[in-house]
């Protein structure tokens, strides 16, 4: 609770009614009040003025902006305005309704209930059909990994591929240093359209299988390439020491790029008997490599620079190493649990 000046000016009166002093009235509401009560100058001020009758009660009369500006009717300015362009700022809001960018503010948070958010970027304007083609394979991803979870994670095997920069490109929000209010900011060299980079392709299982290839600079991956790829991945998990696996038990997810879904990469994954985990086209959400690995990969990867796909391959295969697998195992669950968001929306994108 607060006691207004009004308060104070009717208490100093009264006492000052019953002949106390100025130092007593004031030590008396020091110790009520702390730091809200009048300093000693303003109580002897006050006394002198009810001394000569000129001292008032009430506060003055002050001109100026009117003590809210927010009232129904600016609600409603604001609310019709907000509603026909949704992207004004605050400044803009205040120009053209005539208040002040607090009043705006305040309106806008306390009385509308609005907040102020960035659009977010989605991959694919998805038609029905794709939509439906998500819920399927949410569906199928969910089931799968459900029958698992009493069996070893090691059977289920996610593979993609991305460009890694050998020199790095920081996010904005990497980029914000502090420093000194007289110092400039520092310059940053505008990115290449045409970087330097390297195709990083990765397989992995829950609980720490990994393989790793990165190609030189210049090339990129053909049917051949992958094929090549997975039966290296599968000669090195079938000889392992520790918890071998075989191609035939294991269940497989890649997306629907070229390289995947050629004629010649069905046939051999057909002669491995590998059981394949439809993924839908334009679903990166529902592969973990680009729900967690790839950006992780990307933050620590920025922190350094590379001659050639060699030393990005290397620094991989060390982050990796580090990476505990009940991190991995994790995000397992969490992939299960957005399925069954996806199946709920019906295969539209899950969005904050």
């Amino acid at each position: 609770m607060q006691a207004s000046q009004e308060n104070f000016r009717f208490y100093v009166f009264t006492e000052w009614k019953n002949n106390a002093k100025a130092i007593d009235i004031y030590n008396k509401l020091r110790h009520a009040w702390n730091d809200q009560a009048p300093a000693l100058s303003t109580i002897h001020r006050l006394i002198v003025a009810y001394r000569k009758g000129q001292g008032s009660l009430k506060d003055r009369p002050r001109s100026g902006r009117p003590r809210s500006s927010v009232t129904p009717a600016t609600i409603e300015t604001v609310r019709a305005s907000i509603t026909a362009n949704s992207h004004q700022s605050l400044r803009d809001l205040a120009n053209e309704t005539d208040l002040s960018i607090k009043s705006v503010h305040n309106i806008l948070r306390h009385e509308l209930k609005l907040r102020n958010v960035c659009s977010v970027w989605i991959p694919h304007l998805l038609s029905d059909a794709q939509k439906q083609s998500r819920v399927n394979s949410a569906i199928n991803i969910r089931r799968t990994l459900q029958n698992l979870q009493d069996l070893k994670s090691s059977r289920y095997a996610v593979e993609d591929e991305t460009w890694i920069n050998f020199i790095p490109t920081y996010t904005k929000a990497e980029n914000r240093v502090w420093i000194p209010r007289d110092q400039k900011r520092p310059q940053v060299v505008r990115p290449s359209l045409t970087p330097k980079k390297t195709m990083l392709i990765l397989a992995f299982t829950a609980n720490k299988k990994f393989s790793i290839k990165t190609l030189p600079y210049g090339e990129t991956l053909d049917s051949q390439g992958y094929i090549q790829f997975l039966q290296n991945t599968y000669n090195k998990w079938r000889c392992l020491r520790t918890d071998p696996i075989k191609p035939a038990d294991l269940f497989w997810q890649h997306d629907n790029a070229r390289p995947h879904v050629s004629k010649e990469t069905k046939t051999f994954l057909t002669r491995k008997k590998v059981k394949m985990l439809f993924q839908a086209p334009h679903s990166p959400d529902l592969n973990l490599c680009d729900r967690f690995l790839f950006p992780l990969l990307k933050k620590e990867l920025r922190k350094n620079t590379y001659r050639n796909h060699l030393e990005v391959q290397n620094k991989v295969q060390d982050i990796l190493k580090h990476l505990p697998r009940t991190f991995l195992e994790h995000e397992l669950v969490k992939l299960i649990n957005h399925c069954e968001q996806v199946i709920n929306m019906n295969g539209e994108y899950i969005t904050k």
